[in-house]
């Protein structure tokens, strides 16, 4: 148990060394350039049509519900067939999202910025793209940069794709995860929110798959 508590925080710090490191510095970079040129706000504008509006806002509700159901179900099968890889893959899956739930949520507990304005009447809408409260919980852990749906979409995404390089199950991992991404850049986030949670979520799937990778090896799981 004490190994296996290890073994989760090791993997949180991992998300922030060599090259994963990186990932977050580049996040961080592309979100000042987007806020500080105006494409953030750009964008946001450009995606308010009311019938992109009812296709994407789904998204929201499938990044959260839908990805703890499928969890929950990959859990069960893998319990009652004893399906031993399966099993691996959804430990692996369970802890690419929690890790992404810590992660993020301490990046939003110090950011606190803003969400887009949601006015039907674009007149009414001023610019927030560049309002950030920096400090501890001044925008609680809802309001924030990055997405944390795109982060845990991608950290299941790219869990699955490294865990299964050679099944066609990774391309539409993938595909979820950009569905994710981009449908809540359109609603609830700005587009530096999912770009920047796209990397984090990347470092996440890819610190913890490589663990479960070596489980599987090690324990004989094909």
């Amino acid at each position: 148990m004490h190994s296996s508590i290890r073994d989760f925080f090791v993997r949180i710090i991992r998300c922030f060394t060599g090259y994963n490191f990186f990932y977050h510095v580049v996040g961080a970079i592309i979100t000042y350039i987007a806020v500080q040129s105006g494409f953030d706000w750009f964008y946001f504008n450009a995606t308010q049509s009311p019938e992109l509006q009812l296709f994407t806002f789904s998204t929201v509700i499938i990044g959260s519900i839908g990805t703890f159901s499928i969890l929950i179900i990959l859990l069960l099968t893998a319990i009652i067939t004893k399906n031993k890889k399966l099993l691996n893959t959804t430990f692996a899956l369970i802890q690419a999202i929690l890790i992404s739930i810590i992660i993020i949520t301490i990046y939003k507990a110090l950011t606190g910025r803003a969400h887009p304005p949601h006015m039907t009447d674009a007149s009414l809408r001023t610019d927030i793209s560049h309002l950030f409260n920096f400090g501890f919980m001044r925008g609680g852990v809802f309001q924030g940069w990055p997405s944390g749906h795109t982060a845990a979409a991608f950290a299941f995404g790219v869990t699955i794709w490294k865990l299964y390089p050679k099944n066609r199950i990774k391309y539409l991992a993938m595909l979820y995860a950009f569905y994710i991404g981009i449908g809540v850049s359109t609603n609830i986030h700005w587009f530096s929110d999912f770009f920047a949670g796209a990397l984090i979520g990347t470092t996440i799937g890819k610190a913890v798959s490589k663990d479960f990778s070596l489980k599987r090896k090690k324990h004989g799981i094909e």
